[in-house]
């Protein structure tokens, strides 16, 4: 569920993502591989299991999105960008407080790790925009196929510059990417700041740093699950509300926000509705489109609950009586 998550994430960014899990169909795996050959998927989110039946040269990055506990998974993970005497890089993407699990790999491994800054914004739509131009200087043209058409389509363009058919071209291909880093935060830490635990001059000033970050806040009383089945299985609205209500018998559950997308759909439920649905599907194997089906916590907000009214004042706890003293 996490890989189709990420995957969900990074395409609404402008890349192209693939995941590839158990969950999946043989046919779709064989799908995924095949666009991943063909350099169709510039990003495969894999599970560790899936990961070690690709048979795929010239692999060069390897992005550990949750860092392996020992180093033979890492070792074995790295491994797929050195085949056939190539080389690549191994980026390993973690909290400051996941340090130690560096230190486990770098022993056996013999080398250190070299702590980098993420890059802001600007300088990544500045190397895709770059690698744009790189595609299109370097694209081979085949005449014959606008032979018929290449002088009406000038003619069509003849009223704009040079600058304006580039800046055209770039927002067509890349405006998603451009729009969604114009705003972005930069998130880089410097090595030394990062261990210490002074307050950001933001928090001080009352100001929340977070806020550009903050997740979708759910509907009052509602949280939000993901289920691995989409448009590409023929769900729809009425279908999912079908499904869900099937899982908690005898009262019905009206739904909130939905959002089905190719592989996999968001929903929001009564809070109170929540573990009860989960636990049924994976209690219940259940089929949908010839897809067993699987619930979870979509983890993007904080659902809302009530809060727990507890009793005031002392008594929370019996105190044990003393046993009787021996006369």
């Amino acid at each position: 569920m996490e890989t189709q998550l990420v995957a969900d994430r990074l395409s609404n960014d402008g890349y192209t993502a693939e995941a590839l899990n158990g969950d999946m169909l043989q046919e779709e795996r064989d799908m995924v591989m095949k666009k991943f050959r063909a350099h169709r998927i510039q990003l495969l989110i894999a599970t560790d299991v899936a990961a070690r039946g690709i048979d795929v040269n010239e692999i060069t990055h390897v992005i550990h999105y949750a860092i392996p506990d020992d180093y033979n998974t890492y070792a074995h993970r790295s491994g797929r960008t050195g085949r056939a005497g190539k080389t690549g890089i191994s980026i390993v993407l973690i909290h400051m407080r996941e340090q130690f699990k560096l230190e486990r790999i770098e022993k056996p491994l013999g080398k250190k790790f070299k702590q980098k800054t993420l890059p802001i914004g600007s300088e990544i739509t500045r190397i895709r925009l770059l690698n744009l131009a790189e595609r299109i200087r370097d694209y081979k043209v085949d005449p014959e196929l606008l032979e018929n058409n290449l002088e009406l389509m000038c003619s069509v363009l003849n009223e704009l510059s040079k600058e304006e058919i580039i800046q055209r071209i770039a927002l067509m291909e890349q405006q998603k990417t451009l729009q969604y880093y114009k705003d972005m935060p930069e998130l880089s830490t410097e090595p030394e700041k990062a261990r210490t635990k002074s307050i950001p001059s933001e928090h001080k000033s009352g100001k929340d740093v977070r806020a550009a970050h903050v997740p979708r806040k759910m509907t009052l009383g509602m949280i939000e699950l993901v289920i691995n089945i989409g448009k590409i299985n023929g769900l729809t609205p009425l279908k999912l509300k079908e499904l869900i209500n099937k899982s908690v018998p005898g009262r019905y559950i009206e739904l909130g926000r939905i959002n089905i997308v190719e592989k996999q759909t968001y929903f929001e439920v009564p809070y109170v509705e929540y573990n009860d649905i989960v636990n049924h599907f994976l209690k219940n194997p259940t089929l949908f489109a010839d897809r067993k089906l699987n619930v979870v916590s979509a983890g993007n907000a904080k659902p809302f609950a009530p809060p727990l009214h507890t009793p005031k004042g002392k008594g929370f706890y019996n105190k044990k009586k003393r046993p009787p003293k021996r006369k």
